[in-house]
């Protein structure tokens, strides 16, 4: 989640039907003593290996629209705007459509989930998608993004 100059140019990445695993890694926080991870199955599934911690893309992204198929999410993120002292110019906003309902419309988001305390901004550039391990066997399909 961070800032970008609005790109006109569309471009699409399909994430896991051109190559499956290669367009994700392991995130930094994950024991690297743990052999198993998580796994294509076949080639265009990717399935979490419960408790092997989380993934991310490789790529950075800023606003985009994201599609994630099981259940179809279809998500469109434009990344905060910050002043070049830091300080938020223009908070995020996120669009969620899940299964084909909308569920978030234009959602102004108020920064970082914290366990205690309001949201806040770190100012940031581009970062890459998450997808968590919550120690349940989930999968996922025909995962892309298109740069907005």
């Amino acid at each position: 989640m961070k800032p970008i100059k609005l790109i006109f140019i569309v471009i699409v990445i399909i994430l896991l039907k051109l190559a499956p695993f290669k367009a994700f890694t392991q995130q930094a926080d994950v024991d690297p003593a743990k052999t198993e991870v998580w796994k294509p199955v076949p080639e265009v599934v990717l399935t979490v290996v419960p408790g092997t911690g989380n993934i991310r893309t490789r790529q950075r992204f800023n606003d985009m629209q994201l599609h994630i198929e099981w259940q179809n999410y279809q998500i469109t993120y434009y990344a905060p705007r910050f002043t070049d002292g830091g300080r938020v110019k223009k908070p995020a906003r996120i669009t969620v459509l899940h299964n084909g309902v909308l569920i978030q419309d234009n959602v102004e988001i108020k920064g970082n989930t914290v366990h205690r305390g309001p949201p806040y901004y770190d100012h940031h550039g581009a970062a890459p998608i998450v997808l968590q391990d919550h120690g349940d066997k989930v999968s996922f399909r025909n995962i892309w993004i298109r740069e907005l």
